[in-house]
């Protein structure tokens, strides 16, 4: 039996170590230390943007992710991605699932 790893946000999904290696081979994705350096560049980058808060590194590496390891679009989408969640904060604010407006509005999905 593969010993099996789950994302935080998805633990339904499970995925072996060895399933995120061969994706990451798939997508040629850049070594540990060159992501490392990435994220470095990030943070240099978060510190000087007031309006932006603290981001852990497993955000950013999603979002890198997500941004094919690009700093510069990364920090397009972060800035738009807070930006939004500014301007609509109402959209962002119930995250719990199980609350009674949730389970009322699935009753009609």
């Amino acid at each position: 039996m593969q010993d099996k790893m789950t994302t935080k946000d998805s633990p339904l999904i499970p995925f072996t170590k060895e399933d995120i290696e061969e994706f990451k081979k798939k997508r040629n994705a850049p070594s540990k230390e060159k992501i490392n350096d990435c994220i470095i560049e990030l943070r240099k980058w978060l510190a000087q943007q007031q309006h932006l808060p603290k981001i852990d590194e497993d955000l950013l590496g999603k979002f890198l992710f997500g941004c094919k390891y690009d700093t510069e679009e990364t920090k397009i989408r972060l800035g738009n991605y807070y930006a939004c969640k500014a301007r609509h904060s109402d959209l962002f604010s119930d995250t719990n699932l199980d609350s009674a407006e949730h389970r009322n509005q699935r009753k009609f999905v």
